[in-house]
């Protein structure tokens, strides 16, 4: 029915816009990529602030003035570039 296909979406956009879903999904990538070690990862993705995420409000660390985007690496095609990239 309608009214009930209506309420799945909704169920679906609320859980997709729950910040605190997304404050899991970053603290994953995290120790996938071995952020969550003491170690300095090639990778690195903000830390989530446990005790300042709600279903509205995430709040994460500050990378540093440092960070580059990875945008940076995936527009350079030069032959350095790709050799940054394989590394």
């Amino acid at each position: 029915s309608l009214p009930r296909a209506v309420e799945n979406f909704a169920d679906i956009m609320r859980r997709q816009v729950d910040l605190r879903i997304e404050r899991d999904n970053l603290e994953i990538f995290r120790e996938n990529f071995g952020c969550s070690t003491k170690s300095s990862p090639a990778i690195n993705f903000p830390e989530p602030q446990r005790h300042w995420v709600s279903e509205q409000v995430l709040v994460e660390d500050y990378i540093g003035d440092g960070a580059r985007p990875i945008s940076d690496y995936l527009e350079d095609d030069s032959v350095n570039g790709l050799k940054e990239r394989r590394a």
